[in-house]
């Protein structure tokens, strides 16, 4: 308590000490044929001066003393609430400062994801490069097939000609071996013509052995290459559908971290709007509105009906709100763990 008020505290004691109020007088010290001058006799007598004149003193000063008293009660609770309006404008002016923190916290939350989401495109937009790379070399792997597929009826064309070759130069012995009334030098002409036939269908043969062999090694390789291709792609489309289901996480986490922050700037504004009008309502540097107690049917969560107790400020309005943020967000994390492969609320795969 100040000293001005302890100074007017004190008054109606010391003034109590310095003026007496005055006695009424003992009726026994009257005599019988004496009239009761007292202010409480109810005789109709007019007393002398003096004695009215003391009487309406004492009252002033009864007068004095009571309104001195009511003035240091008023001042009395002048000062408490001044006291406890400036406590909660240093609790909220603190309770502003975490919000504020929380709030810096929860932007660099977000750009941590927003930067992940970045890099997460850039992932996908390689690993769509790297689908097409392997499409091309599939096409290619294709026209080798059908390159080989027409060297293979090619093979089996030039077999077929050979063999048939071969009955010919059979058919062509066993009429020399019948023929024995032909003549020596047309003999000697078939013999030179069978081992002529008979060189050029082992060459033949020789080189088209070595040209199977080839084709043989040809198709390992490209049946080799194949089934690398294969394993190729199949890691390929895994790594995509790893970063699909993380994309689908961090547009969750994103949509939340602005849900959160949406409602962390409402909560500033309305912190902001009720210390301006606090700040307002103040004269000379000293808030002279008190707010009203919040009554039992507009009572919020958490609020209670003392003066500066818990809850009491606008500050725990959405703490209600904010857990059902955090249900909703589990619940989505759940989902997502059992259906991996869906969007949460869209209703659509996550391929698409």
């Amino acid at each position: 308590m100040s000293s001005r008020n302890r100074s007017i505290h004190s008054s109606p004691s010391e003034g109590g000490q310095r003026q007496q109020r005055p006695l009424p007088p003992d009726p026994s010290e009257y005599s019988d044929d004496c009239y009761d001058c007292s202010p409480t006799s109810t005789m109709n007598f007019s007393g002398s001066p003096d004695a009215v004149t003391e009487t309406t003193m004492g009252e002033d000063e009864n007068l004095t003393q009571l309104k001195l008293e009511a003035m240091t009660w008023a001042a009395m609770a002048k000062d408490f609430a001044i006291s406890s309006l400036e406590d909660r404008l240093r609790k909220a002016l603190q309770i502003a400062k975490a919000e504020q923190a929380k709030n810096q916290e929860l932007q660099s939350a977000l750009d941590q994801s927003r930067r992940e989401l970045s890099d997460a495109k850039a992932d996908i937009v390689r690993l769509e490069g790297n689908e097409e790379r392997v499409a091309k070399e599939q096409g290619g792997y294709a026209a080798e097939v059908t390159n080989f597929a027409g060297e293979r009826s090619k093979l089996h064309a030039e077999r077929t000609k050979q063999h048939r070759l071969q009955l010919l130069l059979l058919e062509h012995r066993i009429r020399l071996m019948l023929g024995d009334k032909a003549s020596t030098a047309f003999k000697g002409q078939q013999l030179a013509q069978d081992r002529r036939c008979s060189q050029d269908s082992y060459g033949s043969w020789g080189w088209q052995g070595i040209e199977n062999d080839v084709l043989e090694q040809k198709l390992e390789k490209a049946q080799e290459r194949e089934k690398s291709l294969f394993e190729k792609c199949s890691q390929a489309e895994r790594e995509i559908e790893e970063l699909k289901r993380q994309l689908t996480d961090a547009k969750v986490d994103f949509r939340l971290s602005e849900v959160l922050r949406k409602s962390q700037s409402r909560r500033l504004r309305v912190l902001e709007r009720e210390r301006r009008y606090m700040l307002r309502n103040s004269k000379g540097g000293v808030l002279r509105m008190v707010k009203p107690l919040p009554s039992p049917r507009s009572k919020r969560v958490g609020e209670s009906t003392t003066p500066g107790g818990p809850g009491w400020t606008v500050f725990s309005i959405v703490d209600f709100s904010e857990l059902k943020l955090v249900k909703a967000y589990a619940d989505i994390k759940l989902q997502l763990l059992e259906k991996p492969g869906v969007m949460y609320g869209t209703g659509q795969s996550a391929n698409d």
